[in-house]
């Protein structure tokens, strides 16, 4: 058999996992320490606990002040 009859050879396909990409935040934590990787976790939890934290606090405030406004109101009114 020469060069010529030789079959091509096949294309090579790049395979994208999908699961793993929505659950990788960086294409290298698959090889990251896992020691590391808990950190960034953590890290990210504790940003999303007072991220969380801080909104409840708006929302307190808020009707806070708005029950603060209305006794001002009955207060005036009455």
């Amino acid at each position: 058999m020469n060069r010529d009859d030789e079959p091509s050879p096949k294309p090579r396909q790049v395979l994208l996992d999908e699961v793993k990409e929505q659950h990788t935040t960086h294409w290298d934590m698959d090889v990251m320490p896992r020691a590391e990787m808990e950190a960034i976790y953590a890290e990210q939890q504790r940003h999303r606990k007072r991220r969380r934290l801080t909104i409840i606090a708006g929302v307190a405030g808020g009707l806070i002040a708005i029950a603060c406004a209305a006794a001002l109101l009955v207060l005036y009114l009455g």
